[in-house]
């Protein structure tokens, strides 16, 4: 939190857009480009150009900045846990914080900071919370009250009624039992605040999700839609835009249940709101170890390495991992404990993993995030994509990348020169992917969503190229573009059903 605008003006690059979101009454965390020499301790924010920075926005913060110019704040909350604000809670703020305000008024409602960035001449929600939620999106056309689930991370719900949408705050990841317990008391909030009993449920298709295991009590009582995942995805960016006819969608994320039971995260789709077809996505790989190869990135990098060049060339490569990677390769070769994914955010924790800045992690995307990060864009090149066609199925082969990366590797060549040819030949693949769908469809809208979206070098490149080639582009604005926004979408895509099932 910094005093005022122009306190932030000496840390941060602020354009007349970010300035006017800083400046709002709704005063969301704001991410800004850090000047250069800024002088906030990098620990703040390790490893990334910019800061989160929001202004004061209630009497109390006016008076405790009178004599700050900048306090670094937590939403008093550990890793993966909701938010603490009761008293008798409060003794475990005091392992990660220097002070704790308190009240003797107790908080009747928690709600997190919305966090935002400006790209592409758009505010983009990262985080839609305090300040943004409840307040309706508009769902054109939708007639029921429909009560949508989300997914596990990053969770949100959403109830719509008519044709308005009520986008809960971020609840956060339902791994954790407390945050499943506040998950489903907000539901139950949200349906006395805008009396509304359900009469259609939405959820994810991933079987083991709580939102899906919620949505079982229903089963028999009301209709349940499960979404795939990656179809919510696409239906948020429709209905946000009101977007009725097909488009074609590149949906780039971590993981999500895809339709043939594997892990779907790099596709390519076609539709509408209310349903898509598959037509492409990335070369899949094995998880090797499960879930741990998205806290071990190294594990990608091996599982990836293997496909592109050989087991043998990979075990050498990965020699300093010993035994570990010769079991972990006959583990995937055999099925065992090893997932197939097309992630396109796995291909992000691959080439972190070998350009050497992010082999573990301590949180979600961080590799990801850190690769962006290292980007030096006066370094010229770019890496190569092949896309070729399997049973009309359209395959982004990123084995060409993997060579490419190992070849910058050896050469000795700067992380930031890799990372900018990475991102560089991802923005390509998108025009790419697009031109050859746009093609053999006759399309020429593209929509863009997934937490890979959040990348402002992707979006913002990808968006320039695809206009360049004569697509008009839509992206996720209102609502987040990584898990955050799914129950939205996946509201859009119900409510779009009974439409065209009552037609």
């Amino acid at each position: 939190m910094m005093r005022d605008i122009q306190t932030v003006r000496q840390f941060c690059h602020v354009d007349p857009a970010e300035e006017a979101v800083l400046l709002s009454s709704r005063k969301p965390i704001v991410l800004l480009r850090k000047k250069k020499g800024c002088s906030i301790a990098e620990d703040v924010a390790p490893g990334n150009r910019r800061l989160g920075v929001m202004l004061p926005y209630t009497p109390l913060h006016c008076i405790i900045m009178q004599n700050h110019d900048v306090l670094v704040m937590t939403s008093a909350n550990t890793t993966n846990r909701p938010m603490i604000y009761l008293d008798d809670d409060m003794e475990d703020l005091f392992d990660m914080a220097d002070a704790v305000l308190t009240h003797n008024r107790k908080i009747f409602h928690r709600m997190d900071d919305s966090v935002c960035m400006v790209e592409s001449g758009k505010v983009r929600m990262i985080r839609r919370a305090r300040g943004f939620a409840p307040e309706p999106l508009k769902l054109k056309g939708n007639s029921k009250i429909i009560l949508a689930l989300g997914a596990q991370q990053k969770n949100t719900f959403c109830l719509a009624k008519g044709e308005n949408a009520f986008l809960s705050g971020h609840i956060g990841d339902l791994d954790d039992m407390d945050t499943e317990r506040d998950y489903k008391l907000e539901i139950e909030s949200y349906m006395r605040l805008f009396d509304a009993k359900p009469e259609v449920v939405a959820c994810d298709m991933h079987p083991d999700y709580v939102s899906t295991r919620y949505a079982r009590q229903f089963k028999g009582i009301l209709p349940v839609y499960e979404i795939q995942h990656h179809h919510a995805h696409f239906a948020s960016v429709l209905a946000e835009h009101n977007i009725n006819g097909d488009a074609v969608g590149l949906i780039f994320d971590g993981t999500g249940y895809g339709e043939d039971g594997t892990l779907w995260g790099g596709e390519v789709l076609w539709g509408d709101m209310s349903k898509t077809r598959r037509i492409g996505h990335m070369l899949d790989a094995p998880l090797l170890g499960g879930e741990a190869a998205i806290h071990e990135p190294w594990r990608m990098a091996l599982a990836m390495v293997n496909i592109a060049c050989g087991k043998d060339f990979a075990l050498d490569y990965f020699s300093k991992y010993g035994v570990r990677a010769s079991l972990l390769l006959q583990a995937g070769e055999r099925g065992i404990n090893s997932p197939m994914t097309s992630g396109a955010g796995r291909l992000f924790d691959a080439v972190a993993a070998l350009a050497g800045i992010r082999t573990h992690t301590s949180y979600e995307g961080q590799a990801a995030v850190e690769l962006e990060q290292a980007i030096e864009d006066s370094e010229e090149g770019s890496y190569g994509f092949d896309i070729y066609w399997e049973n009309n199925m359209m395959i982004l082969d990123w084995r060409q990348l993997i060579h490419d990366v190992i070849r910058d590797v050896k050469k000795g060549c700067h992380k930031g020169a890799i990372a900018a040819r990475f991102h560089r030949a991802l923005v390509q693949l998108m025009a790419d992917a697009a031109v050859l769908a746009g093609k053999q469809l006759g399309m020429r809208t593209v929509v863009l969503s997934g937490g890979v979206f959040q990348n402002a070098y992707i979006l913002r490149n990808g968006i320039t190229k695809l206009e360049k080639c004569g697509f008009d582009v839509f992206s996720n604005e209102k609502v987040p573009a990584n898990d955050g926004g799914i129950s939205f979408g996946q509201a859009a895509a119900v409510a779009r059903q009974a439409i065209k099932e009552s037609s």
